[in-house]
């Protein structure tokens, strides 16, 4: 262990308590950086964890890619359920379907990169996907056809904010959140 300077004085004058405070102090020091050093060498092992997607993908909802295969949900968003409905005035209409249809008409034939995020209980992988540059879980909730989906994420809550003031997409009538809507809520008289 090294005491450095004060702690070889202290050592020479056989001052044992100063030594035993140096010693301590030493440790101490050393205990921070080892700390230091893991929760670095934890953020930099999440970071490589992260897994790229890269290619053409189908959507299966409003809020959910397929990819290879493989399920990807868009982080921090949600959309209607496929079979949800929303009302506009007295009128009906497919909210769900209308909201699928969109992203599948948005991703048509074009190569996106999804970047993960976290993955859910349920083992699917949530992404924030890119056309181009264009952040797509954004322009899906900056469109009025996805919420931002606040019990994971603030992310998007300006996009949903603008949208709603400009009553864009389900924005324009009456819809239940699609969180409540799986949870059995449903708007009256449906």
């Amino acid at each position: 262990m090294q005491l450095g300077i004060c702690g070889k004085f202290a050592l020479e004058r056989g001052d044992k308590r100063r030594t035993i405070h140096l010693a301590l102090a030493s440790l101490l020091m050393n205990s921070y950086k080892i700390i230091a050093a893991c929760v670095l060498a934890t953020c930099i092992s999440f970071d490589l964890a992260a897994e790229e997607f890269q290619g053409e993908m189908h959507a299966r909802d409003g809020n959910s890619l397929i990819f290879e295969g493989r399920d990807l949900r868009l982080f921090g968003i949600d959309a209607p359920e496929w079979a949800q409905v929303c009302r506009h005035g007295t009128r009906d209409w497919d909210c769900g379907r209308v909201a699928t249809n969109v992203l599948r008409e948005k991703i048509a034939g074009k190569t996106l990169r999804c970047e993960s995020r976290e993955t859910d209980k349920d083992g699917r992988i949530h992404v924030v996907c890119y056309v181009g540059w264009r952040d797509l879980n954004a322009w899906m909730v900056s469109q009025g056809w996805a919420l931002a989906f606040r019990w994971y994420s603030k992310d998007y809550v300006d996009e949903e904010d603008s949208a709603r003031r400009a009553r864009l997409g389900l924005w324009r009538g009456d819809f239940i959140n699609p969180w409540d809507w799986r949870r059995g809520r449903r708007l009256a008289g449906e």
